[in-house]
């Protein structure tokens, strides 16, 4: 029979395990470490991207921009998001101006409409002025074939005042074409009160007369 002490294997054997075990913890521990510093090196900007994103989406300010350090792949992705936020700020900008445009030339056209509603009102209101004035007069001659010739010469000649006013109007009118394009514009003048007085006397006062008014 051979017979042999083991206390000394086992005592090697424990002291072995107890090294590996040590070594291992070690191991998990630098690796922990390192696996650490390395997500975070690789997520933290990851996560501060998407957290930017949602600022983005959320406030509409696209003026914001992406830190550019990190890793490589980080950085090729922070560059193109930027890229789109520059993009989308300079159609915003391209949009507000055109937009500002638009309504300027919706105000232009608004007005431009009011002065030919306005004008048209007018021309249209002084229009039967003349026409009713030349109408009355030729209808008195025409009753009166054997009117004083002195009379009828004052008629007629108020007539063709009346017709030359008329002509004006109608030519004012035809010039809409003018304020259509931006080209007409009133002009505020100074008028003797008392001449147009003396003229609107002078035109209606042989209908009054004629009428008994």
């Amino acid at each position: 029979a051979i017979q042999a002490n083991l206390v000394q294997l086992r005592t090697l054997l424990l002291r072995y395990g107890l090294v590996s075990a040590a070594v291992l913890l070690l191991a998990l521990a630098v690796s922990s470490v390192m696996v650490s510093r390395l997500q975070r090196r690789i997520t933290e900007p990851v996560t501060s991207l998407v957290r930017l994103m949602e600022t983005v989406s959320r406030d509409k300010d696209y003026a914001r921009r992406a830190d550019g350090r990190g890793p490589a792949e980080y950085v090729s992705l922070a560059g193109s998001f930027n890229e789109m936020l520059t993009d989308i700020q300079s159609r915003d900008r391209e949009l507000e101006r055109s937009l500002l445009e638009l309504k300027t030339a919706y105000g232009k056209l608004e007005d431009l409409d009011q002065l030919k509603s306005d004008f048209i009102s007018t021309v249209s209101h002084e229009l039967r002025t003349p026409i009713t004035s030349i109408k009355a007069f030729v209808e008195l001659i025409l009753l009166k074939p054997d009117m004083h010739s002195d009379r009828k010469s004052r008629l007629l000649n108020i007539v063709n005042k009346e017709t030359d006013r008329l002509s004006r109007l109608i030519s004012d009118l035809l010039d809409l074409s003018r304020i259509e394009s931006g080209a007409m514009h009133w002009r505020d003048v100074d008028l003797d009160l008392a001449e147009v007085v003396k003229a609107v006397v002078v035109n209606i006062s042989p209908l009054v007369k004629e009428r008994g008014i």
